[in-house]
């Protein structure tokens, strides 16, 4: 790929592009990859202000389920999105047909021999254009979409635990997700944005059989996007009224922390044949085509006093 700034800036310019597979690899001087999740990459290289053209290779590795590699591109963390002619800037890269990069949005495609062309629109201003949707969460904790994965350490669990508030609501607690969320009734959009959502249809939380939570995966608070860095025997609390549920995450069928079933495969919230939380999200990031599953079986329930 090959890329530059269209007109004279007075510094370099980051430009990112997030990409999704199995791995990431590049022997180019100056790009950074990032990995965001097992499957989500953050490909980011620095613009020179002299107008030249920077080159770079990178090489994507697909995994079986993915069909969309490339998800976004962005310069300087905003958006390429389409603008009038009075620009600031404008981005012109070009891949070689051996990378093969599938775009969408609002990048336009031309495809000439062997050679594909792409030219994202300009940009006018570093604001982004409108504002993401609030979350209605209180008292919570989530990674915002897209952010760097952080370790987990013996602390963070004693810390998401600590803080749950005594306001005797339902709360979700995800150690390896450094997460902390209140869990409300229902799975629409209004009930989502106050943190996940209980199916009414499965088993209440703090009860026997499958209790079936859903949360959104980029959609503000997106508590549900490194769903998929899970892994196995990794602990999911609920905590129901006086009583913490610890919950260990179990192996799928090809051994690992989650699947990948269509929307219309709701057997995944029936009873397992244990007791357990079945925590849902939609999948590839950016799609709701398909739903990723995480199943965690019950590992037992105590007394617990909240903050």
């Amino acid at each position: 790929m090959r890329s530059r700034v269209d007109r004279a800036s007075q510094s370099s310019l980051p430009l990112s592009f997030h990409v999704r597979g199995e791995r990431v690899t590049s022997t180019s001087t100056g790009l950074e990859v990032d990995s965001l999740s097992p499957t989500l990459h953050k490909v980011t290289l620095h613009l020179s202000p002299s107008q030249e053209w920077s080159r770079i290779s990178f090489v994507v590795t697909r995994a079986y389920d993915i069909r969309q590699l490339l998800l976004r591109a962005q310069i300087s963390d905003k958006p390429v999105t389409e603008h009038s002619s009075h620009s600031q800037f404008s981005l012109v890269v070009t891949g070689i047909a051996a990378a093969s990069l599938l775009v969408f949005g609002s990048l336009f495609i031309q495809s000439r021999s062997n050679d594909r062309t792409v030219t994202a629109a300009t940009i006018t201003n570093t604001a982004p254009t409108t504002q993401p949707p609030k979350s209605a969460v209180t008292d919570g904790q989530a990674l915002p979409a897209y952010s760097k994965f952080p370790t987990l350490t013996e602390q963070t669990t004693k810390d998401l635990l600590g803080d749950v508030p005594d306001d005797g609501r339902t709360w979700l607690v995800i150690p390896r997700l450094h997460l902390r969320i209140p869990v409300v009734t229902g799975i629409e959009d209004p009930q989502l944005a106050k943190g996940v959502g209980w199916y009414p249809s499965t088993d209440a939380p703090g009860s026997p059989g499958n209790i079936g939570i859903a949360g959104h995966r980029t959609t503000a608070p997106a508590p549900f996007f490194f769903l998929d860095k899970l892994e196995i025997a990794d602990s999911i609390f609920l905590v129901v009224k006086n009583k913490l549920f610890r919950y260990l995450v179990t192996a799928s069928d090809d051994d690992t922390s989650y699947k990948i079933v269509p929307p219309s495969e709701i057997s995944v919230i029936g009873r397992l044949g244990f007791d357990a939380v079945t925590l849902t999200t939609c999948t590839p990031i950016g799609s709701d085509a398909e739903r990723l599953i995480v199943h965690a079986k019950l590992l037992r329930s105590v007394a617990f006093s909240r903050k």
